[in-house]
């Protein structure tokens, strides 16, 4: 396809008003990107245990995704001390997806070509209203917004082909029950509003010749949530299959098959499947208060401390399903967290500064978790769902922190950590086989875990090449080890029962994490240039079940170039490239050749391990220019 292609335009303005220190000012933009992008899918799926495959499929995925924003934000500073913004911003992205499939279906012994198209439009608004103001020592701070998402999918359709024999031409697999997994079609809208207000209020004092700062605050938010979803299925008459008609029009392109002559009761006719679990509710309420200190103590430590109160309410009102009957299901969960956190940072001498921080922190379940609408993947037939009952993680936080400041300055840092986590109820998700849509019975839903930690040390190094005369050339790195587990203690005997006590590691996280850059900055800013290069190790994507092995993830090792220049005073070029070595990005079963008995080394060894999804996607160009207005 086409290059990946960007267009910025920008401008501002600042003046004086009357007379004193009062000032009125703004920034506007426009901004265009858009990119087109093929990815080939291997995807493979079994039913449990031995290597019982469901299917095998080949998939072509096109791609074309635009992305248009503007925004505007004007700001006025008043008797010196006061200043007023209004942030505004919009931005809609649209994807425009094909997916072509070729593959073998082991439960019915079929050779299939399906075809899927969707269309899904998604965009946001931001309307933020902001002040500061310096009221004698007293410095207040708040903040009033308004954000509104709006997701459109207005008509996604799935077209199912099957080769009954060898040999033998592809035909419409057009049955008497609707099915949107076989031929259907499938519209969806959501909308999602925030409002939110918040204020801060921050008192400098002294202890003896030692400046202090106290801080308190309070942040309000509201959320409102409505989905509502219809999904058709075609049927066949089954007095049609012996019209000689009928043999003729399987063979054609879906327009074909599909044509307005064609839709009738007595031939192919549109079913509704939509069901009381295809639409839900949801608000939620977030209510919260802190109130810190900055304590400096002599000249070598720093202390700052505090707590944060937060009261939490999430309604969702959904449905449940079962055998054609619908059962409404509500849930209207409150939850209280009192959450402290500690840094103490001891500054040895002007480069080196020792931190040790303590904090508790809190993961919430989002809307989409917590309804019982099932989304059907095609990417891999299974069916998403969420799970009313699921509740948020507490996480217990704890590092330790060397931090060195080379006298060189430029934010040059070299620093090593120590950290350890605790997490109690994670959230993760399960695959459950044997229940579930497309013919391939997966269905996948999130659950708490038991509990579970992790450990690590990191390093962070930001350093120029000053040392050989090239100031302007920068190296950083970021590179991590993470020792995790997950205990099922606590957790229902049931849930045990299925997915196995197994130790595990903490659900998404990779044992080590990989990341470097080296930038050249002219010292004119006539052109940069930026290397990036990032990689992890396997983490674990889905819980499993006793006979069916969690899935893993093996990210690919991305490297990507970015070279900017100026072409004239105000505008300027980009040339990019990313994943340039079109590395694979692959989901996998780590059995280690025996699926009774799995030998786990945590990576992915080709004649070893079932694969579950293997993509590469290609190295994607683009160009981009910026424009600054004057």
């Amino acid at each position: 396809g086409m290059p990946g292609r960007s267009l910025s335009v920008s401008g501002g303005f600042n003046k004086g008003v009357g007379k004193g220190e009062n000032r009125v000012g703004g920034i506007f933009g426009l901004s265009y990107s858009g990119s087109d992008s093929r990815v080939d899918y291997d995807e493979d799926n079994y039913t449990g245990a031995a290597d019982e495959r469901v299917y095998e499929f080949d998939d072509i995925e096109l791609n074309r995704s635009v992305t248009t924003g503007i925004l505007a934000n004007l700001g006025y500073r008043f008797n010196g001390s006061s200043e007023i913004a209004l942030r505004t911003s919009y931005s809609i992205n649209a994807d425009d997806k094909i997916v072509l499939r070729e593959g073998f279906n082991f439960l019915d012994g079929v050779q299939s070509q399906r075809r899927y198209y969707e269309y899904i439009s998604r965009s946001l608004t931001n309307v933020a209203l902001t002040g500061e103001h310096q009221l004698g020592k007293v410095k207040l701070d708040w903040a009033a917004g308004y954000d509104q998402i709006v997701s459109d999918q207005p008509d996604s359709r799935t077209a199912r082909y099957g080769q009954p024999e060898d040999d033998s031409i592809f035909v419409a697999a057009i049955s008497p029950i609707g099915s949107f997994s076989n031929w259907g079609n499938f519209y969806s809208t959501l909308t999602e509003s925030t409002l939110s207000g918040k204020i801060d209020l921050s008192l400098p004092f002294n202890i003896g010749e030692r400046s202090q700062t106290f801080k308190v605050g309070g942040l309000a938010q509201q959320k409102d949530r409505d989905f509502d979803a219809r999904i058709f299925g075609y049927a066949a008459n089954p007095a049609f299959f012996s019209d000689p008609g009928y043999f003729e029009l399987i063979e054609q392109e879906p327009e074909a098959v599909l044509a307005p002559e064609n839709i009738s009761g007595d031939q192919f006719y549109l079913q509704e499947i939509t069901n009381a679990a295809d639409q839900y509710t949801g608000e939620s309420e977030l209510y919260a208060g802190y109130a810190m200190l900055d304590n400096r103590i002599g000249d070598k430590v720093r202390l700052v401390w505090g707590v944060r109160y937060e009261q939490f309410r999430q309604a969702v009102n959904t449905a449940e399903v079962t055998a054609g009957d619908a059962t409404e299901v509500q849930r209207d969960s409150t939850f209280r967290s009192i959450l402290p956190s500690v840094n103490f940072t001891y500054k040895v001498n002007d480069q080196i500064n020792i931190r040790l921080s303590g904090s508790q922190t809190v993961a919430r379940p989002e809307f989409r978790e917590r309804v019982l609408f099932s989304f059907f993947n095609f990417r891999n037939l299974t069916l998403i769902r969420g799970n009313p009952d699921v509740v948020p993680t507490d996480i217990y936080n704890g590092d330790i922190r060397f931090e060195y400041f080379p006298e060189a300055g430029g934010g040059q840092l070299i620093s090593v950590s120590a950290f350890y986590k605790y997490f109690d109820n994670p959230i993760a998700t399960r695959k459950i086989i044997g229940e579930g849509g497309g013919g391939a019975g997966q269905t996948e839903e999130p659950i708490n875990e038991g509990s579970a930690r992790a450990f690590g040390l990191e390093t962070e190094i930001r350093k120029n090449f000053d040392f050989i005369g090239i100031k302007e050339l920068t190296f950083s790195t970021n590179l991590a080890w993470i020792n995790s587990s997950t205990s099922v203690e606590g957790l229902d005997s049931v849930l045990v029962a299925q997915i196995g006590d197994v130790e595990r590691a903490l659900i998404y996280q990779s044992p080590f994490i990989i990341n470097f850059a080296l930038s050249y900055q002219h010292p004119e800013a006539k052109y940069s240039a930026t290397v990036l290069f990032n990689t992890a190790g396997s983490r674990r994507e889905f819980v499993g079940n006793v006979n069916f092995p969690d899935i893993l993830y093996s990210p690919p090792r991305q490297l990507d170039a970015v070279f900017s220049f100026r072409i004239a005073e105000n505008l300027t070029a980009k040339v990019s490239a990313e994943n340039i070595l079109a590395s694979p990005q692959i989901l996998y079963q780590d059995t280690g050749g025996n699926i009774d008995d799995p030998v786990r080394n945590n990576r992915y060894d080709e004649d070893l391990d079932r694969l579950i999804s293997f993509s590469k996607p290609g190295a994607i160009f683009g160009f981009g220019l910026n424009w600054r207005l004057k």
